[in-house]
């Protein structure tokens, strides 16, 4: 249920995501649409009035005659043209003959890029300059201009009209785009004409565009969408892009990624913090449910084993005292068949078998009592300051034939014995359990070898008993300490001997893991040393 309603949410989100993105998509592009119709207008009629001075002009055999009154008939036009700042007439030779601002002073453009254009190809065209610094006009214009033929096709001047980069400006100015967001108006070259908001210094300059951007001014599209980083501020953005007409500029309006999805973002942020307490509630009311069940599992189990446990200890008891009666006549009568006084070789032979019957009946003895207290629940024990050395004679005494009968090779490295601080048989059954883990791991090892090794760590007592069996993979070695997790066959394994040591160790107030740094198999025991007196 968690799953599906997790789907749902993650549907429902991408959905609402991609319905903003494809908003904002819509608005840029119905942005750039207005703007390219605003300012086609505006230019178109800017060229009218071009066209129709253009017809003001006579020219008969090639020789120019201007109108009396053209420079009348210009003022009267640029009234008609807020947006123009000047109409001027320049001759063929690139001089100012006609200006409808009076008193501006002598100008000569002959070496302008759209001045040479109409000289050298005689078309008329309109053109629209990239932004200039005026030569009489103190600031920065747009120049479109209209070439004046004679009735041979010869060059004999063009009409220019002058638009101020700031009219680009207002025009963009009064757009909503929010805080983040930006409008600018290019040209084909790269060169920028004007931006909102404005960045100082960068009209008429080239700026470097997106690889997106520069991809559509080379394409037939006449307008794309995208998303973006801008190259002037570094906002990522929504940008919708168009082409203004037939002439080499383009607008690009870019939406802040970052403002359109925000009311997204705090929606769906909501949304994940409702479904997170919902999902916490209700992982951990499943939880408590789980552990419960587990615990119930766990204390059946322990249950079971402290069963087999009393049992065996009922057996052992039972066995000590049926064995201890025989065993103290077979003592007793081995000691008194001993010859006194060795005569001869055949009576110190004979008193020779008799100490090792006396030694293996000691031996017998110490089994089964060490069997019966193993055996027996040793959960209320106090804890006891106890040698190290008492414990592996216990662990040795129960399990060493075991191992020299698999052919196990159990070395204990010599150290010095310290005390500490445990229920003595809890201890033992932890290395009981850990020498009958490498035991079954070493099954089919032509080598087998179990290493003890004991350290001083100051204030603890480490333990280290490693195996020269297969390694254990990473993945058992996450999951080997829960209870009930066991990799045996059925009937070979409960899977609660490394969870059971975990808690035992634990509940002294010590450490105990699984070295992951080792090439063998490697646990470790860490046990507090006994204060003494």
């Amino acid at each position: 249920m968690g799953l599906a309603v997790l789907i749902v949410f993650c549907l429902e989100a991408y959905s609402s995501y991609k319905s903003e993105i494809r908003s904002a998509e819509n608005q840029a592009h119905n942005l750039s649409q207005v703007l390219e119709e605003q300012l086609l207008s505006s230019i178109k009629k800017i060229d009218l009035v071009l066209q129709d001075l253009q017809d003001g002009f006579e020219h008969k055999d090639g020789i120019h005659r201007l109108s009396a009154d053209m420079t009348k008939f210009m003022r009267e036009h640029r009234q008609r043209l807020p947006e123009v700042y000047s109409l001027k007439y320049i001759n063929e030779y690139g001089d100012l003959v006609i200006n409808d601002i009076p008193g501006q002073g002598k100008l000569n453009i002959a070496d302008r890029d759209f001045f040479k254009y109409y000289k050298e190809n005689k078309k008329d065209v309109l053109i629209v300059s990239p932004p200039i610094k005026g030569r009489i006009a103190p600031f920065w214009i747009v120049v479109l201009s209209r070439p004046v033929l004679d009735e041979k096709n010869q060059f004999k001047g063009i009409i220019t009209a002058s638009i101020p980069i700031n009219y680009f400006r207002d025009m963009l100015v009064n757009v909503n785009i929010g805080e983040k967001g930006s409008i600018a108006l290019f040209g084909f070259d790269r060169m920028m004409y004007a931006r909102v908001p404005d960045n100082k210094g960068m009209s008429g300059k080239k700026l470097p565009l997106t690889k997106a951007t520069n991809s559509f001014i080379h394409s037939t599209k006449r307008f794309d969408s995208y998303r973006d980083f801008s190259s002037v501020d570094g906002y990522e953005k929504i940008y919708s892009i168009r082409k203004i007409g037939d002439l080499p500029l383009f607008f690009a309006v870019g939406l802040s990624t970052q403002e359109i999805l925000n009311s997204w973002q705090n929606r769906t942020i909501l949304y994940v913090i409702f479904l997170s307490i919902v999902f916490v509630t209700f992982s951990s009311i499943l939880l408590m449910y789980l552990r419960s069940v587990d615990s119930l599992e766990e204390q059946r189990k322990l249950s079971i084993q402290s069963a087999k446990l009393t049992t065996l200890g009922e057996m052992a008891s039972n066995i000590a005292h049926e064995i201890n009666n025989p065993l103290t006549v077979i003592s007793t009568l081995a000691m008194i068949s001993k010859f006194p006084e060795e005569q001869n070789e055949r009576e110190k032979r004979v008193n020779v078998n008799i100490d090792k019957i006396i030694q293996t009946v000691d031996r017998i003895a110490k089994i089964i009592q060490s069997l019966r207290t193993f055996s027996r629940d040793s959960y209320d024990d106090p804890i006891l300051p106890t040698s190290l050395q008492s414990i592996f004679n216990t662990t040795f005494e129960l399990c060493l034939q075991r191992l020299k009968n698999n052919q196990v090779e159990v070395e204990l490295v010599p150290f010095e014995d310290k005390m500490i601080n445990c229920r003595e048989y809890q201890i033992v059954q932890v290395l009981m359990n850990l020498l009958n883990n490498s035991l079954d791991a070493l099954d089919g090892q032509k080598e087998k070898r179990i290493i003890i090794t004991v350290e001083d760590c100051g204030k603890t007592m480490k333990i280290i008993v490693q195996d020269n069996g297969p390694k254990i993979p990473d993945d058992i070695a996450e999951k080997m300490m829960n209870p009930f997790y066991t990799t045996k066959e059925m009937g070979k394994g409960t899977g609660l001997g490394l969870s059971i040591s975990r808690g035992i160790i634990e509940n002294h107030k010590g450490e105990f893991f699984f070295d992951r740094t080792k090439s063998f198999t490697t646990f470790v025991i860490e046990l507090p040393k006994a204060e003494l007196v």
